[in-house]
């Protein structure tokens, strides 16, 4: 609900210079089910008129109200169950073996001539444009070391 725009509309409806509120979809005025519910009414009850485009309704008066209400607890539901599909596709794509996450940049190869050519962590990492951290995770997820790559 903390949105710079929305609390525009919001003071703008509050001063009395808003009558007529013209959404894309009525789950955009909100994430939140109560939250919505509750920005509706108020909106409501300051007599200004809320008009849903796609969804082709007007919540004026107690009948818009009631369909408001559906319409946002719907909104929650198919939010909650993409949620659910959400967490169960990246369980299912981790026990494939799938790796999640940012790419990395930096490869062991990258490192490994500078390192026997004698350079120091620090080195490296300047010369690569990267931290020293970044050396030692690329060594750790080949499963090795600096120290035995300098060695090898």
């Amino acid at each position: 609900m903390d949105r710079p725009a929305f609390d525009k509309l919001q003071a703008a409806i509050f001063q009395g210079r808003i009558h007529t509120v013209i959404v894309w979809r009525l789950d955009r005025l909100s994430r939140s089910l109560r939250d919505g519910i509750n920005v509706l009414c108020q909106w409501l009850e300051q007599g200004v008129r809320i008009i849903s485009v796609t969804q082709q309704l007007d919540f004026s008066g107690p009948t818009g109200q009631l369909i408001a209400s559906v319409l946002f607890a719907v909104a929650a539901m198919e939010r909650e169950s993409l949620r659910e599909n959400t967490r169960r596709g990246l369980a299912a794509a981790k026990q494939r073996g799938v790796k999640l996450g940012k790419r990395p940049r930096l490869f062991i190869e990258d490192i490994e001539p500078l390192l026997k050519q004698g350079l120091s962590v620090s080195q490296i990492a300047q010369r690569l444009g990267c931290t020293r951290p970044a050396i030692y995770n690329a060594a750790k997820r080949v499963g090795t070391t600096l120290q035995a790559l300098r060695a090898s």
